[in-house]
């Protein structure tokens, strides 16, 4: 039975209008003025390749400092990206209906607290999630394993009690590892062609058809 669903955000359950091009672009340039020496990083690459860059060429404390640097520039971009963000259609419904069916509700992402929260709360939503892990609470972000190992010690669940829902490779390839079933959501981040690729346990059109979904399972 499915007690608990981990959420992602961006994507899956809003719409968050960043500008990646120039917050990349700020990321790099910061790196490069901490690390002259540093190569391989270009705006194609997602942030958590860039930090595992950083990660592979300084001591670990090098590295803490510079990632909360690169941290504050995500922040900036990102808070100002709440301002026009959007709630995705059906998204509010579906949160009711599964908290009313007594799911618990979560929430993994890595945006930076501020800006999640204050999304969550400008769309009515925050008071439904019972546990919400931004990317300052966990070591590695997504695709990692490590936010979604942390979430399920937090609930005191095991993997085959949760469903996890999103709109990338990054949420489908570590839930799967754990053996968390996946709900790939369309028209997200990643074309649902590249998802269905990696074989998601479930996949909805909107969020709008997920209660019925978990009802069945």
């Amino acid at each position: 039975m499915i007690k608990a669903i981990i959420f992602d955000l961006d994507g899956t359950l809003i719409e968050f209008k960043l500008d990646v091009y120039s917050s990349k672009n700020e990321v790099i340039h910061l790196i490069k003025k901490e690390l002259p020496n540093i190569v391989g990083l270009d705006v194609s690459q997602p942030y958590h390749l860039m930090l595992e860059k950083v990660r592979g060429f300084v001591d670990e404390k090098t590295f803490e400092s510079i990632k909360l640097k690169v941290f504050k520039v995500l922040d900036k971009f990102e808070e100002k990206a709440v301002q026009e963000t959007s709630l995705k259609e059906g998204a509010r419904d579906a949160l009711i209906e599964l908290k009313r069916l007594g799911k618990r509700i979560t929430l993994l992402t890595n945006s930076g607290k501020t800006a999640t929260f204050n999304a969550l709360k400008k769309f009515g939503i925050i008071d439904l999630f019972e546990i919400v892990l931004s990317r300052e609470d966990v070591e590695f972000l997504k695709p990692s394993t490590s936010g979604f190992k942390k979430m399920l010690t937090l609930l005191n669940l095991g993997a085959s009690e949760c469903l996890s829902v999103g709109d990338g490779l990054i949420d489908l390839i570590p839930s799967k590892a754990l053996g968390i079933k996946f709900v790939a959501v369309a028209g997200g981040y990643n074309p649902i062609e590249k998802m269905l690729e990696h074989r998601p346990d479930y996949v909805v059109s909107s969020l709008s058809e997920l209660p019925m979904l978990v009802c069945k399972l």
